[in-house]
């Protein structure tokens, strides 16, 4: 299936939606090659994401517009057109949605928003996507291509910047859109996020933490080296900070490592660090399902395993510094 990504060299979120996307195509083993379409307003980019599969080709486009999504309709119908393309893949953001949206409205396709995962099957397109805000795992078919997706947004590290090749292809579309009556359109930058959401290392903790060891977690994190997080029921008690909570109702999170104690393995849960590189899980009950998604299992009391990993590590510490 003849695929394109499409985005816009001056989002503020270039490179960071670059790396969500990369994170999107690990799940998506069907998608081998697609061309890279390139929204530009005045200046061509110096510097380029590295996209995790085969770049066939990479169309610029001169929009006539920064960030107004009005402007680029016209000039994505005509270039869909020329290149007979069945899958246009957008970025989570708002724009990545509304174009996604509109596009496939005019050319009579169909549209799927915040998508996990796509598999071809029988020339149809079948597509995974989080609902009932993040409780279920929903699945779609969509039967009228052209298919216009944006892609769910998730906790992702930038992508790496490369240098542009040394050719590609500048778009000959028109775009004669009349946007005069747009009056004023303003563009807000969200803040940026807590760089601690992209540590390597995260201390995730349960209700199943003892209240002794609850004062000690932020020393244990520290030890590791780690961002320290606990489920919705550990934040709503007060034992880590409200705005630390990992899961539906709080942060995704994909670390390298991640160190789970005393969290049972709830859907809700799971879904914030189930894209960690790597889960070590502790609980003292042997059927827990957070064993089923972990690395590494220790079926034990969480206090006394934590401890003695942070005795350890402090004892390496200071055989190094001597």
């Amino acid at each position: 299936m003849k695929s394109a990504i499409i985005m816009h060299v001056d989002s503020p979120l270039f490179f960071q939606l670059a790396g969500e996307l990369n994170l999107f195509l690990q799940h998506c083993p069907d998608l081998k090659q697609a061309e890279l379409w390139l929204f530009y307003y005045q200046d061509k980019p110096s510097a380029l994401p590295a996209i995790n599969l085969d770049i066939g080709r990479i169309e610029l486009i001169k929009a006539n517009s920064r960030y107004l999504p009005e402007a680029f309709l016209q000039q994505l119908q005509q270039l869909q057109q020329q290149r007979n393309v069945e899958l246009l893949l957008f970025n989570g953001d708002n724009l990545g949605g509304e174009l996604a949206t509109r596009l496939a409205y005019r050319l009579q396709g169909s549209s799927c928003l915040s998508v996990e995962k796509v598999a071809l099957n029988d020339r149809q397109l079948t597509v995974d996507k989080a609902a009932y805000g993040n409780n279920l795992n929903a699945i779609f078919t969509l039967k009228n291509a052209p298919y216009c997706l944006s892609i769910a947004r998730r906790a992702a590290r930038p992508a790496n910047a490369i240098t542009p090749p040394a050719t590609w292809f500048e778009t000959s579309t028109e775009n004669n859109t009349d946007t005069g009556w747009i009056e004023n359109v303003t563009l807000t930058v969200q803040p940026a996020q807590d760089q601690s959401k992209n540590a390597d290392v995260v201390l995730a903790v349960g209700r199943g933490i003892s209240h002794s060891l609850v004062s000690k977690l932020p020393d244990i994190a520290k030890t590791l080296g780690a961002y320290l997080g606990g489920s919705r029921p550990v934040a709503l008690n007060g034992w880590v900070d409200i705005n630390s909570m990992i899961g539906v109702s709080g942060a995704r999170l994909a670390p390298k490592v991640c160190l789970v104690a005393g969290a049972s393995g709830s859907a809700a849960f799971t879904a914030g660090i189930c894209d960690s590189q790597f889960i070590i899980a502790i609980n003292n009950d042997k059927n827990a399902r957070i064993f089923t998604l972990a690395d590494v299992a220790i079926v034990d009391d969480l206090e006394p395993v934590l401890l003695e990993l942070d005795r350890l590590i402090k004892s390496d510490q200071l055989i190094k510094s001597e």
